[in-house]
C-alpha cells in the first residue's frame, strides 16, 4: 500500500538507492510523493508532480498537505517576520508549493512558519496564461542534472517547470514531451512563440519564429534556432511540436 507524503524540502530523485549517478529530477516543497518502499532511510515511489519513479531521502518528506500557493519567481525568500528586511529563514525555489493564509500588508503567512512576500506567490488554480513568459524568465538559470525550478533545470525540467506554471500537464522527459505534447508540425520554418523544438535528449521553447530558448552548457540562454540547429550540439531536430 503507497503512503502518501509531501515533500518539505527540494530534494534529488534517483534512478538507483546506492550509487554515483546524476538525478534524473527532483520534487519540491508542497509536492506529493506516493511511497512505495521505505528503507534504508530513503524512500522508493513515484513523484505525482511529473510522474518520475525513483528514490528519494525520506528526510525530506513530511506530512501529506494540499497547498494552496505556488512560488512564481525564481527564487522567493521566507522571512521571520512579514517585513522585506526581516532575516531570510530559506528560500523556496520557482515551483515550490506552500499552504499560506491569505495577503496581508504585503505578505503570506506560511503554515510552516516564516513569511513570503505576496508578488512571490500566486494561487495554484491562478496558472500564467503563457508558458513562453516563464521560460523567459528562466533564463539565466543554472542547468543542473534533474532540475525542474528556478534553483535550476535540465532540459526536459525547463520545458516541464514552464507548461507546469501555465497549468499544462506535460511529462517530465524530452523524449516523452516529443510524442505527447500538442501537434506535430512538419517543418521548423513554420514556427511561432510557444512552439516546441525536439533533439535527441534536449528541447526548445520558441520566443518567436525564430528564437528558441533551451538549456545550454551552463545556463538556460535565448538563442536564434538557426544557431541552435546549424551547430549540431544535440544532433538533428527529430520534431516540432505545437502545443495550441
Amino acid at each position: 500500500m503507497a503512503i502518501a507524503q509531501s515533500a518539505v524540502v527540494p530534494a534529488p530523485i534517483l534512478a538507483d538507492r546506492i550509487g554515483d549517478a546524476d538525478p534524473i529530477s527532483e520534487i519540491l516543497p508542497g509536492e506529493r510523493f506516493e511511497i512505495l518502499e521505505l528503507a534504508h532511510d530513503q524512500g522508493w515511489g513515484i513523484c505525482t508532480a511529473d510522474g518520475t519513479v525513483g528514490y528519494v531521502p525520506d528526510a525530506a518528506f513530511g506530512d501529506l498537505v494540499e497547498p494552496t500557493h505556488i512560488v512564481q519567481l525564481i527564487a522567493a525568500p521566507v522571512r521571520s517576520d512579514p517585513h522585506p528586511e526581516s532575516p531570510k529563514l530559506w528560500t523556496l525555489p520557482m515551483g515550490a508549493r506552500v499552504v499560506a493564509d491569505a495577503a496581508e500588508h504585503g505578505f503570506h503567512a506560511l503554515a510552516e512558519g516564516g513569511f513570503v512576500a505576496d508578488s512571490a506567490l500566486r494561487g495554484v488554480d491562478e496558472p500564467f496564461t503563457d508558458p513562453v513568459e516563464v521560460a523567459e524568465m528562466l533564463v539565466g538559470v543554472p542547468v543542473r542534472p534533474g532540475g525542474r525550478s528556478g534553483a535550476g533545470v535540465d532540459a526536459g525540467g525547463l520545458i516541464h517547470l514552464a507548461l507546469a506554471m501555465a497549468g499544462i500537464s506535460a511529462p517530465r522527459f524530452c523524449d516523452l514531451q516529443a510524442q505527447a505534447l500538442g501537434a506535430p508540425l512538419e517543418d521548423e520554418r513554420a514556427c511561432t512563440r510557444g512552439d516546441l523544438v525536439f533533439f535527441a535528449g534536449h528541447a526548445a521553447i520558441l520566443a518567436d519564429a525564430e528564437t528558441a530558448i533551451h538549456a545550454g552548457t551552463a545556463e538556460v540562454v535565448r538563442e536564434p534556432l538557426a544557431a541552435l540547429i546549424e551547430r549540431g550540439d544535440h544532433g538533428p531536430v527529430t520534431a516540432v511540436r505545437r502545443l495550441k
